[in-house]
């Protein structure tokens, strides 16, 4: 059921009221210049301030202890209101000085806490390295509007390097959105991001080894490669969580082509497992040549998109 708005205005034009459904808000004016928002009963709910001048343009507002700036376009008129921190605030970063193009090779990253590498730039090639019981991902390429650090990441390639075990840490591993090789972005809250903002990613000829949970996540990925990756365990490993071994979730543009999976856990349900939020058909995710032994009752490939 919808609500009804109407608005009423003073004989010189300045809007005094709206109202929505039963809630009343009051304009208050000083002059031409807006500077109250108040409720049907009196009580302030914002307040503004405005440059000096007879029809002085709005710079801030402050509604519930939060304070929020105006923005103007070219013409001068108000086209974006953002607030007092990153969270409710636009974030720029310069693309020249942003890390891109980085190299990363023949490095051993053992026990450290968190992530091995976290990506947050453009352009860059991980190469030979060893990612041994980090507590989180050994690689994370990651946006993150709550820790903006870096924009989002894009061109990476992920080339011949050895992952072994990786995420104990709570959240990590155990996480539907944990792997030792995690490719993703968030918005803020942590869920996966609209409109699939990380592209162009290569993982190839990795090995991955008695991880505790997925091997390889990606979500939120536009054009992503993933060939001749070997991923296996041995039946003492130890595994957070029932998982596919390569999981892609709300992606497109996907080739996994040439990787196999050798896995005696029953909680590794498929060797790939591609979430029903994922572009449909090949379109969405491209598979080749996979090579999977995994337990009895476990599937090569669990696809949940609609058929």
């Amino acid at each position: 059921m919808g609500y009804r708005t109407t608005f009423s205005y003073d004989a010189t034009g300045l809007r005094r009221t709206r109202a929505v459904g039963a809630a009343t808000t009051r304009f208050i004016w000083d002059g031409q210049k807006i500077i109250l928002e108040t409720d049907a009963g009196g009580t302030t709910q914002a307040q503004f301030t405005l440059n000096l001048g007879t029809y002085g343009d709005l710079i801030s507002q402050r509604r519930s202890s939060t304070s929020r700036w105006y923005h103007f376009d070219a013409l001068g008129s108000t086209d974006r209101l953002t607030g007092s921190d990153h969270r409710t605030a636009d974030t720029l970063y310069n693309l020249s000085a942003c890390g891109a193009g980085f190299r990363i090779r023949n490095n051993t990253m053992n026990g450290n806490r968190r992530y091995g590498c976290m990506l947050r730039a453009g352009g860059g090639l991980v190469e030979g390295n060893v990612f041994e019981d980090t507590t989180g991902a050994g690689v994370a390429i990651l946006d993150e509007p709550d820790w903006p650090e870096g924009p989002v990441p894009w061109g990476i390639t992920i080339r011949g390097n050895r992952f072994v075990r990786g995420g104990t840490c709570l959240g990590y591993a155990d996480s539907p959105q944990g792997a030792a090789l995690s490719v993703r972005a968030v918005r803020l809250g942590f869920a996966l991001a609209a409109g699939r903002p990380v592209h162009d990613v290569v993982i190839e000829d990795n090995e991955f080894e008695d991880c505790l949970g997925a091997a390889i996540f990606a979500g939120a990925v536009s054009g992503l490669t993933v060939r001749g990756n070997r991923i296996h365990a041995s039946v003492e490993a130890p595994l957070l969580r029932t998982t596919g071994a390569i999981v892609i979730a709300d992606s497109t543009g996907v080739e996994l082509s040439g990787n196999r999976v050798d896995d005696p856990w029953e909680g590794i349900a498929s060797a790939v497992s591609i979430m029903a939020d994922v572009e449909p058909g090949d379109g969405g995710v491209r598979i080749t040549d996979l090579v999977a032994s995994l337990a009895a009752g476990s599937k090569d490939l669990e696809d949940q998109r609609a058929r």
